[in-house]
């Protein structure tokens, strides 16, 4: 209305301020197919990232119970099949109260809701930085198995009930601990796409519980080193945005400096944002990504 008023004082005709009006509604729509668009490559981005934590956490805590009761029947140990299927029941019990736990404690800091999303954003980057580590160092399937055999012959030489009970259980709720730091950061990150968590974790399940079955009740053989491989740098990935935002978080926070850089680097996708803080803790993980692989490919070549 201001820039009417304004071109009427300045004698512009009623054709031109109309032409003006359609104009300036064209970019408003346009401009609103941009934020559309982005919103829906925000919510397929998300619902990827979603329905990966569900299955890769799920898919390794399913790999290595089918490991454990394997090697159980080849040493004809059938009755402490049983400890390990209570460990893992038990796990999925302490995961559940793990998540209720920190939903409560969500809730109830909900005023510091930045510094919260901050610092389980930027703890889930280091572990997700730890798990993508462990992943690739156990990429070979020599490894795998050396590592399995280890816990199970060291419980079952000293005849532990407890010991097996330990193996599943803390197989099992490393994992849900992990799920449930993950989403909570996730959940946290995403307000306006939390549909798209949902049915990423829904299809996540889904494909999770399609491929245990096929693994336990068809014994189809999962080739270890290209899903370690490829999950584990799937996760550096994921932990090079939980570092970024969870930065931008604590900035907002005024938990840390804002220093901005004068250069058109603003990716919210891959939690890139213009200051030097976010931008240096993302250098810091691509580095050691890097430095991590160099020294696990000379390892191999020693091998």
């Amino acid at each position: 209305m201001c820039q009417r008023h304004d071109v009427r004082s300045r004698g512009v005709s009623t054709d031109e301020i109309q032409k003006r009006h359609v104009d300036m509604e064209a970019k408003l729509d346009h401009a609103e197919q941009i934020l559309t668009r982005q919103d829906n490559i925000s919510d397929y981005y998300t619902f990827i990232n979603s329905a990966l934590i569900i299955l890769r956490e799920g898919l390794e805590a399913s790999l290595i119970l089918a490991a454990i009761l394997a090697m159980l029947k080849v040493m004809g140990a059938k009755d402490a099949v049983r400890y390990i299927h209570l460990g893992w029941i038990l796990a999925l019990v302490m995961g559940g109260l793990t998540w209720l736990i920190t939903k409560t404690v969500l809730t109830l800091s909900g005023q510091h809701r930045e510094s919260m999303e901050g610092f389980i954003s930027i703890f889930a980057a280091l572990a997700l930085f730890y798990v993508g580590y462990w992943l690739h160092t156990r990429s070979e399937t020599k490894k795998w198995q050396a590592f399995i055999q280890d816990k199970v012959k060291s419980s079952l030489s000293r005849k532990s009930i407890f010991g097996l009970m330990g193996i599943s259980f803390f197989a099992v709720y490393r994992e849900a601990f992990e799920v449930v730091l993950f989403y909570q950061a996730l959940w946290l990150q995403n307000e306006n796409s939390h549909h798209a968590v949902l049915w990423g974790f829904v299809a996540g399940l889904a494909a999770l519980i399609v491929l245990t079955i096929v693994i336990f009740k068809l014994g189809i053989r999962v080739p270890l080193k290209y899903f370690f491989g490829i999950t584990g740098t799937l996760l550096y990935v994921v932990a090079f945005i939980f570092a970024g935002v969870g930065i931008k978080e604590l900035q907002a926070a005024g938990w840390i400096l804002t220093t901005p850089v004068d250069l058109p680097l603003q990716v919210p996708i891959l939690g890139i944002y213009p200051t030097v803080q976010t931008l240096t803790a993302q250098a810091i993980m691509l580095c050691a990504f890097v430095m991590t692989s160099l020294g696990m490919a000379r390892e191999r070549k020693k091998a």
